[in-house]
């Protein structure tokens, strides 16, 4: 059950970046193909994947293991609904995007009226997407044995199996980027690759329902009855004692240490994306590709480094370290990668353009080859330090879906301020250099405070 539980949420992850890519699309018709416009759009869905994972860590943590999965399912078939909405709401929006744009004599109103609308049109979906991942925590990881693995080298079991999960899922979401961006989209347009996501996300749905049936709603043991009843939940992995020993879990002030780093990462990390998605538009213009295309290595190689993350920490007793030395990492290869590429690329191309008129295909390949060797290294010492920081806020005495649940929101709400950072304000004022040179000290500086 377990095997198909993780099938099915991959299966999740990549419905939600065919959504994300072929939103982005549906929505930069309407609003414009510029830097500003794709980051109104990615910061509304990563902002409702902020909202739905701190109100579901809530819930989760009250919620019986087996009513968590209903639940689950629920908002699954919720988000298919609403993807099957959206093309509609939109239409109804289109006359109030035409008389906000006065005919690009509107001033600030345009830009207004559209973070507007894209906040309608994707937080509400991006919330019940946001709202899976502490309720798989529920049942995958937040239970009264998850604590306490029965191979010993595994020294915190719960935050390993909440790393496993968020790996998973992010594995599927690459998968998904990929195939929006470079074969659905332009096989089947933005209706057809929209209705895949919609089948990916039934298909997740019935995977967590047959699940869900051998699942009781309650266990002996599940704390859930406690925080119900207003009391003081039963610890999970207990407290330190000769046959269970101390698991390295830091103070209250490490805990939220560890949660704001991980805050600052997710601004550094969709500044980031959002810089290099204008490189490398510089190379293949402002089209789908570009975008999906940068996507795809950010999350490949978020994937690649919660996978190495994940085996770390049900290894080490020292997650702080190892999270200094990711963050160290993402800042350093940020540096390195622009230093080498940032400023030849555009005139490489421009070269090559200059000298025929029929390389969109080779300059495909290239720029996609190109940028996934580039972003990858810092896409995955990103990745890495979610789950570290897991391992370092996990509290035996508290569900853990709730725990993580506030920890993935406040790292995606990192990430919207990012991309609103990057494409309304620093991009524009600054150009790409300092942007970048931004997410490496915010970066830097986050890796001191874990180290101190």
């Amino acid at each position: 059950m377990r095997w198909l539980f993780l099938l099915a949420y991959a299966c999740s992850g990549l419905a939600g970046l065919i959504y994300e890519v072929s939103w982005t699309r549906l929505l930069t018709l309407y609003i414009g193909h510029t830097t500003a416009a794709a980051s109104a759009v990615v910061a509304a869905f990563l902002g409702g994947l902020a909202v739905g994972a701190g109100a579901g860590g809530w819930v989760a943590s009250r919620l019986s293991r087996g009513r968590s999965l209903q639940a689950y399912v629920m908002l699954e078939l919720g988000v298919v609904g609403a993807a099957w909405m959206l093309p509609l709401e939109l239409s109804a929006f289109t006359p109030l995007l035409r008389w906000a744009y006065a005919d690009g004599a509107a001033g600030p109103l345009f830009p207004l009226i559209r973070v507007a609308v894209c906040l309608v049109l994707v937080f509400i979906p991006a919330v019940a997407l946001g709202a899976t991942f502490p309720l798989a925590i529920r049942w995958y990881a937040d239970d009264p044995g998850a604590g306490i693995s029965r191979r010993p080298r595994f020294q915190n079991e719960t935050a390993r199996r909440s790393s496993a999960l968020y790996f998973v899922n992010t594995a599927g979401a690459a998968l998904g980027a990929l195939l929006a961006g470079f074969v659905l989209i332009p096989a089947l347009g933005i209706t057809g690759t929209t209705r895949i996501g919609m089948a990916a996300s039934v298909i997740a749905a019935l995977g967590v329902w047959v699940v869900a049936r051998g699942v009781p709603d309650s266990a002996p043991g599940d704390p859930a009855v406690d925080v119900r009843a207003g009391l003081k939940s039963r610890p999970y992995e207990g407290t330190p004692s000769k046959s269970r020993p101390y698991d390295g879990t830091p103070r209250a002030t490490r805990r939220w240490l560890a949660v704001s780093v991980l805050g600052v990462s997710g601004f550094a990390a969709l500044v980031h994306e959002i810089a290099w998605t204008r490189i490398l538009s510089l190379v293949l213009g402002p089209t789908t590709y570009a975008f999906a295309a940068t996507l795809a290595a950010v999350i490949a190689g978020v994937a690649i480094g919660s996978g190495v993350g994940t085996w770390i920490v049900g290894r080490t007793r020292h997650a702080a370290a190892w999270l200094s030395f990711a963050l160290a990492g993402a800042a350093l290869t940020t540096t390195w990668t622009y230093a080498i590429a940032g400023g030849r690329i555009p005139l490489l191309v421009a070269n090559q353009v200059a000298e025929s008129a029929n390389l969109f295909e080779q300059l495909l390949t290239q720029g996609s080859l190109l940028t996934v060797g580039l972003i990858l290294p810092t896409a995955a010492c990103l990745g890495a330090a979610f789950p570290l920081a897991l391992a370092m806020v996990r509290d035996p005495d508290r569900p853990a879906a709730g725990q993580f649940g506030i920890v993935y929101a406040v790292n995606t709400l990192g990430a919207v301020s990012g991309s609103l950072a990057a494409g309304f304000f620093l991009i524009p004022r600054f150009g790409l250099r300092p942007t970048l040179t931004v997410a490496s000290g915010c970066l830097i500086a986050g890796a001191l405070a874990v180290s101190a």
